[in-house]
């Protein structure tokens, strides 16, 4: 089957090819805001069309229909805290964090997925699915259930992945550096059945203690806030299958015994 997908916010074309690295995707259009991303990626993907536009200013019907969308919107860098603006100095995909203005402004891009979606919902041509991409703190932004319920309201089910680039193994080895990120795939709802997302966010790693390699299960310190980032001073890490219990629950601090800890740079990627 053949699977046409659009990209905004598309950068230099990552993400377009690694989608296209899936059989039968193809990128059919790319939109960025910025003129050197947008001649970057037509030189990595010269198949496609591109437009060099304000996506929040963009008519969503003047691009063409197609079945998937990927979309990077820039990150949520304040929020509303009791009435009062608070800088949360949220970074964002490059690490950098935005002057309160143009931060203002970046906050609402989130929403230009509920608009996409929105529109080729009611042109008769659905998204069957997308993949929203930022960084975990967008877990922060006030309006972000307001946000998840929008796309469920137009027929979509949501399921969210929080993983490390290095840990990207399902399709080969991970990216050569640490970055933590968010995602939110959705898929309509009709079509009956969800993906199992599980199988490509557990890398295989090597036990500090025994020395087994295996899959480890993503382990929240506290189960009560399942989001963030990896590692001792992070939010989550490793744990083989055979040391959890059949109903676990962990502790909310960090790991204290080397076996409870996989570390995925001694693992050959394969």
């Amino acid at each position: 089957m053949s699977l046409t997908l659009t990209d905004l916010f598309c950068g230099a074309g990552g993400s377009s090819s690694g989608a296209e690295l899936v059989d039968g995707v193809r990128t059919v259009m790319a939109a960025n805001h910025w003129r050197r991303a947008i001649d970057t990626h037509a030189y990595n993907l010269p198949h496609a069309a591109h437009d060099c536009a304000d996506i929040s200013q963009v008519d969503p019907r003047r691009y063409p229909h197609t079945h998937l969308l990927w979309v990077s919107p820039e990150c949520t860098n304040h929020s509303q805290a009791k009435g009062v603006r608070a800088a949360d100095q949220i970074p964002d995909l490059f690490g950098q964090v935005l002057p309160d203005e143009a931060a203002e402004r970046s906050r609402a891009t989130m929403w230009d997925v509920v608009r996409f979606v929105e529109a080729k919902l009611l042109a008769g041509h659905p998204y069957l699915g997308f993949v929203v991409e930022n960084v975990v703190e967008v877990e922060r932004w006030l309006p972000y259930r307001a946000w998840r319920m929008a796309l469920q309201t137009l027929g979509y089910c949501l399921h969210t992945v929080y993983l490390n680039s290095m840990f990207a193994q399902a399709g080969g080895a991970g990216a050569p550096q640490s970055r933590d990120r968010w995602y939110t795939i959705g898929h309509r709802t009709s079509l009956g059945r969800c993906p199992d997302l599980r199988r490509w966010a557990r890398p295989g790693a090597t036990c500090q203690r025994c020395g087994v390699t295996g899959k480890p299960i993503q382990a929240w310190k506290n189960p009560d806030r399942p989001w963030g980032r990896y590692g001792d001073h992070g939010q989550y890490v490793g744990l083989p299958d055979r040391r959890l219990p059949r109903r676990p629950r962990l502790p909310q601090g960090p790991a204290r015994r080397g076996g409870d800890r996989l570390d995925p740079r001694r693992h050959p990627h394969r």
